[in-house]
């Protein structure tokens, strides 16, 4: 699956408008071993997550900030 599919699903589930701005400002990190955080960068978003290291059980960190 494609990081922007993810953020699209994100979107969904947290009931944004999947508008390109608000998903726009949603920002993510994958949580590594050593509890580091990785920022998956929007101009990634073409990768698969597969590439990141993401599997059954990872951790993913998401903030979305607001336009007010």
């Amino acid at each position: 699956m494609a990081i922007r599919t993810l953020r699209l699903k994100l979107a969904k589930v947290l009931k944004l408008k999947a508008s390109k701005a608000e998903v726009g400002e949603m920002r993510l990190w994958l949580v590594l071993p050593d509890t580091s955080l990785s920022e998956i960068r929007p101009e990634r978003e073409t990768d698969d997550l597969a590439w990141w290291g993401v599997e059954d059980g990872s951790e993913i960190v998401v903030s979305v900030s607001s336009a007010s």
